[in-house]
C-alpha cells in the first residue's frame, strides 16, 4: 500500500489510537470552535461535499445512519438537519475533545431534524450489532487508523445486507499527500519541532491541515487497484471510485476549480461507494 506515513516513535497500534486521539483533543478537526463557522470553512474547502450528504440523506430516509470518525459533528449537523424526523445517526470518534465540541453543536442549534447520538469509540472495535445500520459513512479518517482492513470489515459487520457504504480516503498522487509526505520525510530526518507559526497564522484559511500533514501519527493514501481490492477483501461490492476535492484553501475559487478533480483525476481524495452484499 502507499503510505507514507506512520510515525516511527511507536509500533503499537493501541498506543498510535490513544496518540491519534490526543492530536485530534489538541487540533480538532476543522479547527474553528463555532459550528456555524465550522461548517462555511469546511463546505467553502470541499465544495463537493455538500452534494455527496445529499445523496446519503436521501439514501438513508428515516432509517439509521453511522458516521465513522465524526470528528466536531459538523456533517453530523449537516445531515441531521435534512434527515427524515424518524431516521436515527450515531457519529463515534476517537477524540474526546471532538466529541463533546459535537455535542455542544447539537445543543446550540434548535433546527435539526434528528437528534445525534456522539459516542467516543473505535473504529477497528465498534460496540454495535452485527447489521445494525441502513448507511454507513466517513469522510478523510480511515487513512489516519492503524488498519483500514480492520476498520473496513467492522464497517461491513455492522452495516444491514443490501445496503450502502460511502467511504473517503486519501488519494494516491495527490499533490496534498505528496507534499505532505515529503515534508514529513523531512522533518523526521532533521528531527527538529515542527515550527507552526504559519499554521497558525493562516488558520482562519488551512484549518488544521497544516497540523494533520506533518503532525498526525497515521498518514496513509492509497491507489485505486488497492482501494477495490481492500474493500472487495471486506465482503463489499464496490459500487463507484472517484477522485474528489482539490482541498484548497479558503480562497473562493474552490467551486469553480472542484470539476478538475474529477475531470483531471487529481483530487486528493477517493471517494467510494460500495455495498454490502445482499
Amino acid at each position: 500500500m502507499d503510505t507514507e506515513t506512520v510515525s516511527s516513535q511507536s509500533c503499537f497500534p493501541r498506543d498510535l489510537v490513544r496518540r491519534t486521539a490526543a492530536f485530534w483533543d489538541a487540533h480538532p478537526c476543522d479547527g474553528y470552535p463555532h459550528i456555524v463557522d465550522r461548517m462555511r470553512f469546511r463546505y467553502h474547502k470541499e465544495p463537493w461535499l455538500p452534494q455527496l450528504l445529499h445523496k446519503i440523506v436521501e439514501t438513508t430516509k428515516n432509517g439509521s445512519m453511522l458516521e465513522l470518525g465524526c470528528g466536531q459533528g459538523t456533517d453530523a449537523i449537516y445531515v441531521c438537519q435534512r434527515l427524515g424526523r424518524d431516521a436515527r445517526y450515531t457519529g463515534i470518534d476517537c477524540s474526546p475533545a471532538s466529541i463533546e465540541s459535537a455535542r455542544r453543536a447539537s445543543d446550540e442549534l434548535s433546527n435539526l431534524r434528528v437528534e445525534p447520538q456522539f459516542l467516543i469509540g473505535d473504529v477497528e472495535s465498534l460496540q454495535f450489532d452485527d447489521s445494525m445500520f441502513d448507511v454507513l459513512y466517513s469522510m478523510g479518517v480511515l487513512h489516519h487508523t492503524p488498519s483500514i482492513e480492520t476498520a473496513l470489515s467492522e464497517a461491513h459487520r455492522v452495516l444491514k445486507p443490501g445496503r450502502p457504504a460511502f467511504v473517503i480516503v486519501y488519494r494516491s498522487g495527490s499533490l496534498k499527500l505528496t507534499t505532505a509526505n515529503v515534508v514529513r520525510k523531512i522533518a523526521r530526518t532533521v528531527k527538529r519541532p515542527t515550527d507552526h507559526s504559519a499554521a497558525r497564522r493562516y488558520s482562519r484559511w488551512l484549518g488544521t491541515m497544516v497540523r494533520e500533514c506533518v503532525d498526525v501519527p497515521i498518514l496513509r493514501c492509497y491507489r485505486r487497484k488497492q482501494i477495490t481490492t481492500m474493500f472487495r477483501l471486506s465482503g463489499f461490492d464496490v459500487l463507484n471510485i472517484q477522485p474528489a476535492g482539490l482541498s484548497l484553501p479558503n480562497i473562493g475559487v474552490n467551486r469553480i476549480l472542484e470539476h478538475l478533480a474529477r475531470d483531471l483525476n487529481i483530487g486528493s481524495y477517493w471517494c467510494v461507494e460500495a455495498r454490502k452484499k445482499p
